[in-house]
């Protein structure tokens, strides 16, 4: 499973760290690569589809499908060879998204979210306290 382990809050750079960190375990950039890490996601899908119990992963009838719109201008030519390689190191390099859909709800419009950020910020910081002081800290 892939999460932020500390090394930022962006789970595009996750994906990037794990390609680069294979790239440098295995001293090799071919015996990691873009199919893995596109696998690597299929899989995270699979995992969370069986945890919660809900089909995700594609576009498609039946399935739940969020959405977050980046905007990105192609400097070269893109087509379904190197559209992964596009998305792994020119959107994620640049992940902003601009418009963000949630189970058909809006809930960023044109950068800005549309509910109180502030308000879920309070109450994740009275959890965090609150789960800090159970298991005594760090």
């Amino acid at each position: 499973m892939i999460g932020n382990d500390s090394l930022g809050t962006n789970i595009t750079r996750c994906y990037q760290n794990m390609l680069y960190c294979m790239h440098y375990r295995t001293k090799n950039a071919w015996k990691f690569s873009y199919a893995d890490v596109l696998k690597c996601i299929h899989n995270v899908y699979a995992y969370a589809s069986r945890m919660l119990g809900v089909k995700l992963g594609k576009i498609e009838a039946g399935y739940e499908a969020d959405m977050a719109l980046v905007p990105y201008r192609v400097p070269t030519i893109m087509d379904e060879q190197n559209a992964f390689a596009y998305m792994m190191d020119g959107i994620f390099n640049q992940f902003h998204p601009r418009d963000v859909i949630i189970g058909g709800a809006v809930k960023m419009r044109n950068y800005e979210t549309v509910y109180d950020e502030e308000e879920i910020y309070a109450k994740a910081r009275e959890c965090t306290n609150r789960y800090w002081k159970r298991i005594g800290g760090i």
